[in-house]
């Protein structure tokens, strides 16, 4: 089930990489810019691998079980998450509105994976 979710993961990636390059090239950001898009994508990304640890860790758990842990698993990812993303905002000289936007961005199409991996391992009967 996983391993659907990940070309759909990696696409994510490289448009993101691609439309970060493209407007960073042909509109000449400086360095708080492209600072702003780099750490976005990688705190999405890492929102992402903890959502597929934590959702391949809960699958094999009954429905009562699995529902416990997942919302457990999502305050942990959000309350590390968040924390993060403050932590970037307060500490790190960028351009706290491209980095929110991107980061933002890419935060819902990876929750768009995860729903879809759970609406399909709904309907595979596992």
């Amino acid at each position: 089930m996983l391993k659907k979710s990940l070309p759909f993961s990696a696409l994510i990636v490289v448009i993101y990489i691609s439309a970060a390059y493209i407007i960073i090239h042909n509109f000449d950001y400086g360095q708080a810019e492209i600072k702003a898009f780099i750490y976005a994508g990688m705190l999405a990304i890492l929102n992402m691998v903890l959502a597929l640890i934590f959702i391949d860790k809960n699958l094999t758990k009954n429905q009562n079980e699995f529902m416990k842990s997942f919302m457990k698993s999502i305050i942990i990812r959000l309350v590390t998450v968040l924390a993060i993303f403050f932590t970037i905002l307060l500490v790190m000289s960028l351009n706290h509105f491209v980095f929110s936007i991107g980061f933002f961005i890419l935060y819902f199409l990876f929750q768009m994976i995860e729903i879809y991996i759970l609406h399909t391992n709904q309907h595979a009967g596992k």
